[in-house]
């Protein structure tokens, strides 16, 4: 794979998705998207496709049962909004994260520092046309 022209591609595959940022280290907790209550099942069949996916996939990382707040104690932890939509084929929702929040101006407390969307941070996903 280290010949292939998209490095960051493989980067992915290899290591999971990261994001390219700047962003100082803060602890942001938003608030769940009103989607997620609205969703067929609601909450419970979203939280049901989670535990499937903690548990036997593991395809998500999280805290301890005991510690349910674990994550939150490292530096620069984001807790962005969740919601879910329907399948097209049916079944549990399928999960989504806004990583566009917040959506107005947010500051911490008590630094007063500018809290930015980490889609803003780190840019735009695509190369600029031509490249």
């Amino acid at each position: 794979f280290k010949d292939l022209p998209n490095q960051r591609l493989v980067s992915m595959g290899v290591h999971g998705a990261t994001f390219q940022d700047d962003l100082p280290p803060q602890i942001v907790i938003c608030s769940n998207l009103h989607a997620l209550h609205e969703v067929e099942g609601g909450v419970e069949a979203f939280a049901a496709e989670m535990h499937e996916l903690t548990h036997t996939c593991r395809w998500y990382a999280r805290a301890p049962e005991e510690e349910p707040l674990a994550l939150l104690t490292l530096p620069g932890a984001r807790v962005m909004p969740r919601g879910a939509v329907p399948k097209p084929g049916g079944g549990a929702p399928r999960g989504i994260s806004e990583q566009g929040a917040p959506r107005q101006e947010l500051r911490t407390i008590p630094s007063g520092e500018l809290v930015i969307a980490l889609n803003d941070a780190a840019g735009p996903m695509r190369p600029a046309e031509g490249e």
